[in-house]
């Protein structure tokens, strides 16, 4: 048996668990035969795509191909590089089959946040009933380059309120990725930045 045979090929490297949006992502396809031994040169039919997983809408699921380049030694690289963020199914296939343990789940993190694409999505803010003396709150959702909502803690934003007696925003992380503001106007009239 002179070919792979894809319930023995295997796929190695973090990028069958786990990416970063817009961060290209390489995989590694070791063919082997169907005795489980590496194939030592190349020419195998390799295809690979990503899912997103439980995607329900059968009227037009989402599909990704990735590129998969033969490195004529038994072994292909699978390249991909996703602006999504989310739980993703890597599908890898030989002929039509799928290789051992694919398809691979795979998460792909929002990249750094990007403050010109992160939003005030909630609070007195949104519905103008910010007035003088009265705590104004709202959350700010970090969003990286590409619009996808953050995940994890840590980002910093500072926060400009300019008129009203220039009042000083406090913010809470909420460690999800959104941020709790609130600051109080002594007078109307404000704007704020962030």
């Amino acid at each position: 048996y002179y070919k792979a045979f894809p319930s023995k090929c295997i796929a190695m490297g973090s990028g069958c668990e786990r990416s970063i949006a817009g961060v290209g992502t390489l995989v590694t396809i070791q063919a082997r035969d169907i005795s489980g031994d590496p194939r030592i040169n190349g020419k195998d039919k390799f295809h690979a795509h990503m899912t997103i997983d439980n995607d329900e809408n059968i009227q037009d699921p989402f599909k990704y191909h990735c590129i998969v380049k033969d490195l004529s030694d038994g072994t292909y690289n699978v390249a991909y590089n996703m602006k999504k963020a989310g739980y993703f199914r890597l599908h890898i296939l030989n002929n039509y089959n799928h290789i051992h343990n694919s398809p691979f789940l795979v998460y792909i993190s929002p990249a750094r946040s990007d403050p010109r694409k992160s939003q005030v999505t909630e609070g007195d803010l949104l519905n103008g009933s910010g007035k003088a003396t009265v705590p104004c709150n709202f959350l700010i959702t970090a969003k990286d380059n590409f619009g996808n909502n953050q995940d994890k803690p840590g980002d910093v934003f500072i926060i400009n309120v300019k008129g009203g007696s220039n009042p000083v925003a406090l913010i809470g992380d909420n460690g999800d990725g959104t941020y709790i503001a609130q600051f109080t106007p002594a007078w109307a009239g404000i704007s704020l930045y962030y």
